[in-house]
């Protein structure tokens, strides 16, 4: 698992985001985020919430995401996944199903799906 100053330092590389605006965002000096991220100097959990806070939000849900990351698990994906996200979900299961059985039964045949406004045979 990785420390929350490491997962504050990645998120600030990888999201472009420098030590003087988060300061300015925050309220926290750069010299105490700069010592925290560095790991020479520890901070109390109200300083940490208040630079986490001055995140952006995606680079917010990314630091998250660092210290917590997310499974594979399908169910957990479907459960977070937009009402899109499922639909298209649906359709890549309904194509390789239809994949796997290149004569689809009567039954089967008769059989459709409705995701939106179009019809995928199951």
């Amino acid at each position: 698992m990785i420390k929350i100053n490491k997962a504050l330092q990645k998120t600030m590389q990888d999201c472009g985001i420098k030590g003087v605006w988060l300061s300015e965002q925050s309220g926290i000096a750069e010299a105490t985020i700069s010592k925290f991220i560095q790991d020479k100097s520890d901070v109390r959990a109200s300083t940490v919430e208040r630079i986490i806070d001055g995140l952006p939000p995606e680079a917010r849900e990314y630091f998250f995401n660092l210290l917590y990351p997310r499974t594979n698990n399908m169910k957990t994906l479907l459960q977070d996944a937009t009402q899109e996200e499922k639909i298209e979900a649906l359709r890549i299961v309904a194509a390789s199903m239809e994949d796997m059985n290149n004569k689809p039964t009567e039954r089967n045949a008769k059989k459709t799906l409705t995701l939106t406004r179009e019809s995928v045979p199951v």
